[in-house]
C-alpha cells in the first residue's frame, strides 16, 4: 500500500489536485513506523528512571552522594535519552528527505509535519519525565543532566531546521534546553552549599580518621565534571562570574576571589573550581571538629588535606605533554595547592603535639624517675592501641605520621634515659621500652 500510494503522490503534478486523503493515509503509515523505531529508546529511559527507588530521592539526595559507590557514577554518552534525541533527529531527517524524494514540495512539507507530530510528542513527554527525574534526583545525576543537555545543544540546529515552519514545536525544544540548564545552574550551587555546611545528623564523619565520603566523591565529581570543560565553558559564560555565591551568608568562612577575565568562559569555570576545593578544605576543617580525641583530629585533617592535595597534585598535566588535556590540578592553580600543603604542615604540628604530650610528667618535680616512665608508658599503650584503629590507607601518610611521631618521641625518651641513669629495681620494672622498641611500636602501630 505505501509503495503503491509513494507511486501515485510522485507522479502528482504540483498544478494538479490531489487527494488529502492519501497523505494523510500515507502519513499514518509512516507515523506507525517513526513509532516503533522509537519505541526502543523511550523504553530505555523508563527502565534507567525506574532502576532509582522513588522514597531514596529528593529527601536523601544529600546523604547518597556522601555514600554513592563508585558504580553509580554516570558514564559519558550512556544517557538513554540521549540515544533518544540523537536518533529521533536521524529519523526526522530521513523521513523529511524521503517525502521531498518522493512527493511535490506542495505537499510534502504538510505530511512531513503530519508524519512526526505524534512521534515528537512522545518524545517530548519522555524529556518531562526525564526533567522531572533531574530535578529530584542526588547530585551526582548532574553529571547526566549535563551530557542531556550538551546533545540537545549539538542537535539543536539540525533540530531547530526541521521543525522550523511550526513554531510551538521549536519553543518546546528552546524550553527543555532552557529549564535543564536552569537545573545545572541550581545544581553548581547547591554543591557550594554542601561543601559549606557539612555533616548533618546522617553525614557525620565516621571515627577513624579515614578519607571522608564526602571529600571523596567530590573529587571524583570533580574529574568527571572536567570531562565536560569545553561545555561548561559557554554555561558558565551565560550564568556569570560568582552566581553560585551569590545566596552565601556574610558571615560565610568562604573568600572568593573573582574570576581573573569575568568575560572568559574558562575563567569563570576555573574561580568555580577554585571555590569547590576551597569549601572541601573547609569541609574537611568541620569533620575534624567532629573527632572525639585530639590525635585523631589531626589525623583526619592530615589523611583528608593529603588526599586533597594528591588529587590536585596528581593531575598537573600542563607542560608534560602539549597533547595532554588540562586536569583539575591545573584548572585550580598551584596556589590552591600550596593552601592545601600549608594546612598538612600545621596539621603536622598539632599531631606532633599530642606524642609529645605523652612527655609532660618527665620535667615534674614532684615526682621520681620510675614514675615518670610508668605515666609514659601508660600514655604511649594508649596511643598506639589508639593508631590501630585509624584508616590510613596512603602509605605517603602513614609513613610521614610513623616518622612525626618517632621523631617526637624517641630523641626526648633517650635524653630522659640519659638524664636517669637510675639502676634501682622499681626503675627496671617501670623500664618496659628501649629507645629501639618505641620505634618498632609507632612503626607498626598503623599496620592491621
Amino acid at each position: 500500500l505505501l509503495s503503491m500510494l509513494a507511486t501515485y503522490l510522485n507522479l502528482v503534478n504540483d498544478e494538479v489536485s490531489y487527494d488529502l486523503r492519501l497523505t494523510k493515509t500515507y502519513a499514518g503509515i509512516r507515523t506507525r513506523h517513526l513509532q516503533k523505531s522509537l519505541a526502543q529508546f523511550s523504553e530505555m529511559c523508563g527502565s534507567y528512571m525506574h532502576g532509582f527507588d522513588p522514597s531514596t530521592r529528593s529527601n536523601h539526595a544529600e546523604v547518597r552522594f556522601c555514600t554513592i559507590r563508585n558504580e553509580n557514577w554516570y558514564e559519558p554518552s550512556t544517557s538513554p535519552f540521549a540515544q533518544y534525541t540523537i536518533n529521533i533527529v536521524k529519523l526526522f531527517q530521513a523521513e523529511r528527505d524521503l517525502v521531498r524524494h518522493i512527493m511535490p514540495t506542495v505537499i510534502s512539507d504538510e505530511t512531513f509535519f503530519a508524519t512526526i507530530e505524534r512521534p515528537f510528542e512522545a518524545y517530548l513527554g519522555t524529556g518531562e519525565k526525564i526533567m522531572a527525574f533531574f530535578f529530584s534526583s542526588p547530585m551526582y545525576e548532574v553529571l547526566h543532566a549535563l551530557d542531556v543537555y550538551g546533545y540537545l545543544l549539538e542537535t539543536d540546529s539540525v533540530l531547530a531546521s526541521l521543525l522550523a515552519p511550526n513554531q510551538s514545536q521549536s519553543a518546546s525544544m528552546a524550553k527543555m534546553a532552557g529549564r535543564l540548564q536552569a537545573h545545572l545552574s541550581k545544581s553548581f550551587v547547591a554543591l557550594i552549599g554542601l561543601l559549606r555546611h557539612p555533616f548533618k545528623e546522617d553525614t557525620m564523619p565516621k571515627q577513624t580518621g579515614g578519607v571522608n565520603e564526602l571529600v571523596s566523591n567530590t573529587l571524583t565529581f570533580l574529574s568527571y565534571l572536567i570531562g565536560y570543560k569545553d561545555l561548561l565553558v559557554n554555561l558558565f559564560l551565560s550564568m556569570g562570574d560568582g552566581h553560585w555565591n551569590q545566596s552565601a551568608s556574610q558571615d560565610s568562612p568562604h573568600v572568593s576571589h573573582p574570576a581573573s577575565d569575568p568575560s572568559d568562559g574558562l575563567s569563570i569555570f576555573q574561580h568555580y573550581l577554585r571555590d569547590v576545593i576551597d569549601a572541601l578544605s573547609y569541609t574537611i576543617d568541620q569533620g575534624g571538629k567532629h573527632m572525639k580525641r585530639p590525635t585523631l583530629q589531626f589525623v583526619f585533617l592530615i589523611n583528608n588535606h593529603s588526599y586533597l592535595a594528591r588529587a590536585l597534585r596528581d593531575t598537573m598535566y600542563a607542560g608534560d605533554d602539549e597533547s595532554q588535556s588540562l586536569g583539575l590540578g591545573d584548572l585550580v592553580g598551584r596556589s590552591a595547592l600550596m593552601r592545601i600543603e600549608s594546612q598538612i604542615e600545621r596539621s603536622r604540628k598539632g599531631y606532633i603535639a599530642t606524642w609529645k604530650a605523652l612527655m609532660s610528667s618527665f620535667p615534674a618535680a614532684t615526682l621520681g624517675p620510675p614514675e615518670k616512665l610508668g605515666m609514659f608508658n601508660q600514655g604511649f599503650d594508649e596511643m598506639v592501641r589508639a593508631q590501630r584503629a585509624y584508616d590510613i590507607f596512603d602509605a605517603d601518610v602513614r609513613a610521614m605520621l610513623v616518622s612525626d611521631a618517632t621523631d617526637a618521641v624517641v630523641p626526648d625518651y633517650e635524653m630522659f634515659l640519659r638524664q636517669n641513669p637510675d639502676k634501682s629495681p622499681e626503675f627496671a620494672r617501670a623500664m618496659k621500652y628501649t629507645p629501639r622498641d618505641l620505634q618498632r611500636r609507632i612503626k607498626g602501630m598503623l599496620d592491621d
